[in-house]
């Protein structure tokens, strides 16, 4: 929790729970569980988005390995009909179903990245023309597919997003690939399912720091505003003085009530100190405590660029 004292707001959690989590001195006796199997699920459903706030952030970046992680079988050596994805055998099935996780995770607002040893070009024909393939190219922020070491294919994607290693998460079904990344990047989290596509979905849908609620517009949008960096990166790199910069991006500011967006406003208090810069964390319900005080007003402020909207 926060250093700051919340403790109140805590103790008012127990006034929440329903009416029918009662006390089981049975269960309590058996096995120190005061509220049995049953009252425990209702519990932890009832408190979890309360206390959603207080939680490790979400990871920002899932970098992903190809053959035997998106699909079985390494696309160098085998034809397209042959690579397991899809179709009637229970790892095909598995591959499309991790697939199919991946793209929702995506849509939620994570980034997917590639970091493959394979050819590009055949990377590319994959993705394009598998009838299985549920994720495409357009779904990945970046797609790295060379012969050199994955550490340093995540370094740069690091520093082209601009996002911290300790944010990532990587996946891939060889331990030399996963040792090697390690070795650079201790603080990186990994996901080890040893190319089985059944425990690599399951532990997607397990993971604490992959869950989400409340998503926003901006959320679904996320893959093609980090895509269109390198557009603005381009014209900020040729443009001779700050001044021409924001000519060419265009940049317009508009500000609004935060009523109307609410949502993506408590999402950017609680998932960085870039908008937060005393560390507090907020939920739904302070907000709206704010937000109908009379000494306070909130308003969301949103700045567009030509480069990023296509206008």
């Amino acid at each position: 929790f926060p250093s700051h004292d919340r403790t109140h707001e805590i103790t008012n959690l127990v006034y929440t729970i329903p009416d029918e989590i009662e006390y089981s001195m049975h269960s309590d006796c058996a096995i120190a569980d005061p509220f049995g199997p049953t009252g425990a699920r209702s519990l932890l459903s009832t408190l979890e988005p309360l206390l959603s706030p207080y939680e490790n952030r979400r990871f920002k970046v899932i970098c992903i390995d190809l053959d035997n992680t998106l699909w079985g079988g390494e696309i160098g050596e085998l034809e397209l009909n042959e690579i397991e994805l899809g179709g009637m055998t229970p790892r095909g099935r598995g591959y499309k179903m991790v697939q199919q996780a991946l793209l929702k995770l995506k849509n939620s607002g994570i980034l997917l990245a590639v970091v493959s040893k394979n050819d590009r070009d055949v990377v590319n024909h994959v993705l394009k023309t598998h009838p299985e393939m549920v994720l495409c190219e357009e779904d990945f922020v970046n797609i790295y597919a060379d012969w050199g070491p994955k550490s340093e294919s995540i370094a740069n994607l690091s520093k082209e997003l601009g996002i911290h290693i300790s944010d990532f998460l990587y996946l891939d079904d060889s331990a030399q690939e996963i040792a090697e990344v390690r070795y650079r990047f201790p603080e990186i989290s990994v996901l080890e399912f040893s190319g089985n596509p059944m425990i690599l979905l399951e532990r997607l849908l397990c993971e604490q720091r992959l869950r989400y609620q409340n998503i926003t517009e901006e959320d679904g949008s996320r893959t093609a505003f980090y895509r269109s960096n390198s557009n603005r990166n381009v014209a900020i790199e040729n443009s001779p003085s700050c001044e021409p910069i924001h000519k060419i991006l265009e940049v317009r500011v508009s500000v609004a009530d935060v009523g109307s967006e609410c949502s993506r406003v408590l999402q950017l208090l609680n998932k960085t100190n870039q908008f937060n810069a005393v560390s507090v964390r907020y939920t739904d319900h302070d907000l709206q405590k704010l937000q109908i005080m009379s000494d306070s007003s909130i308003y969301a402020f949103r700045a567009r660029e030509n480069i990023v909207t296509g206008k």
